[in-house]
């Protein structure tokens, strides 16, 4: 073969091969250019969404709440711990960086979530805290008889009362001796001797909600009588003295933002000096 023959095959057969290169880096480029894999077509995100349990809490309780993002796809993804928290008002409920919300006071307050500059927000109602409050009456003691009378008489005839008043303004009588609280027609009421005590054992339990105001107050009134007989020609009759006159004493449990105050063992005692009795009993307060 000529010389220049041999020239001109060579260089078709190096045409021939760069165009056929050419047609497959195109061909691989244009593969490579699609979408693959499970990602799909490119997302948008379009919304952020709070969800939860519950939209109220009461004050002292904790709800957990949610974030979720929706995408232009109709994908979603959980985004709790990637948003941003905030409450509008901590002072009425507070949210952590986990979306843990925590009532603090009775009120209305918006919380949001923002996720790559997107936010979702709603309205959660802080709600009063309900507690059972459960009086549990112990005993009286007559630490001191009322003696108004010349023998010095040791013992007195007790007439006793217990109540309790709700800031609803209803009331309840727990404990209440006969007779009370005029003059005695029958002086076995409650008799005790200087220093005695009678065991009383009753119990009363209320629903209450905890909120400013709430109170649970309870009252103790108390008579005691001496009695003795007079002798004086040509006549016989028997003479009472109350030295209490119906004395009152009170306490109280209030709430103070998280529970009621006063509680555990407590006291009343009313009269002075060398008359006196007392109410010992006990409040507890349980979260409902």
């Amino acid at each position: 073969m000529p010389l220049g023959r041999r020239i001109d095959v060579r260089f078709n057969e190096l045409k021939a091969g760069a165009v056929v290169g050419m047609v497959v880096l195109a061909a691989a480029c244009s593969k490579s250019s699609s979408p693959t894999g499970p990602s799909g077509p490119s997302r948008t995100l379009t919304s952020v969404t709070i969800g939860g349990s519950s939209s109220s809490v009461s004050e002292g309780g904790t709800t957990q709440l949610t974030a979720t993002a929706q995408y232009s796809d109709s994908t979603t993804d959980t985004v709790t711990g990637q948003a941003t928290w905030t409450s509008s008002n901590p002072a009425v409920a507070t949210v952590s960086a986990t979306g843990l919300l925590t009532g603090v006071k009775t009120g209305t307050v918006d919380v949001t979530a923002t996720f790559q500059n997107t936010t979702g927000r709603r309205t959660v109602q802080v709600a009063p805290a309900r507690f059972q409050l459960r009086v549990q009456l112990n005993s009286v003691t007559a630490i001191d008889t009322c003696d108004d009378f010349t023998q010095g008489l040791t013992s007195g005839e007790f007439a006793v009362q217990v109540r309790t008043v709700l800031a609803s303004g209803s009331s309840d009588t727990i404990v209440e001796t006969r007779d009370y609280p005029g003059n005695p027609a029958s002086l076995s009421a409650l008799s005790l001797a200087r220093g005695g005590s009678r065991s009383l054992g009753n119990t009363e339990t209320y629903t209450v909600n905890g909120a400013s105001g709430q109170f649970l107050r309870v009252e103790f009134r108390a008579t005691e009588w001496d009695e003795q007989i007079v002798i004086i020609p040509p006549s016989t009759r028997w003479v009472r003295d109350d030295s209490m006159d119906n004395r009152l004493g009170t306490r109280t449990s209030s709430y103070n933002g998280s529970t009621f105050s006063n509680l555990g063992p407590s006291s009343i005692t009313l009269g002075s000096g060398g008359c006196q009795i007392r109410l010992d009993y006990e409040v507890t307060a349980t979260r409902q």
